[in-house]
């Protein structure tokens, strides 16, 4: 796991992907570099970057950033829930839809394709 920590944007990079947290800025350090085994801080004051071989310290950005990946992706299903539940409740129920299929055969109409496509356009995928 590569792990990047840029304290002035509270940003956290984890395998490359940034995510912008809020957390408390050290007044010290920089930036953290961690490649999996071993890494660097950056200090703010100029002092040179110091070898680190313990990613502990810095352990609780990568939990926080985990945190907050799992709560986009639990939001993100619940919206995705919601638009199918919406969706589906505004569709003709399905004997309906089988009587409009029947009457399209023997009217050579296109009612059943039309009321889905209503049903599409009034809600979109997002």
């Amino acid at each position: 796991m590569e792990v990047t920590i840029i304290m002035e944007d509270q940003a956290v990079s984890v395998d490359g992907e940034f995510l912008y947290l809020d957390f408390v800025v050290s007044d010290t350090i920089w930036a953290v570099h961690w490649d999996g085994t071993s890494g660097e801080v950056e200090y703010r004051d100029g002092s040179p970057s110091e070898t680190i071989s313990d990613f502990t310290p810095y352990q609780v950005y990568v939990d926080a950033y985990n945190t907050e990946v799992a709560r986009i992706a639990a939001s993100e299903a619940a919206e995705a829930a919601k638009f199918s539940v919406r969706r589906a409740g505004a569709y003709p129920d399905i004997e309906e839809q089988l009587d409009m299929q029947y009457h399209d055969l023997v009217n050579n109409t296109t009612l059943w394709a039309d009321s889905l496509l209503a049903v599409k356009t009034a809600i979109p995928k997002e």
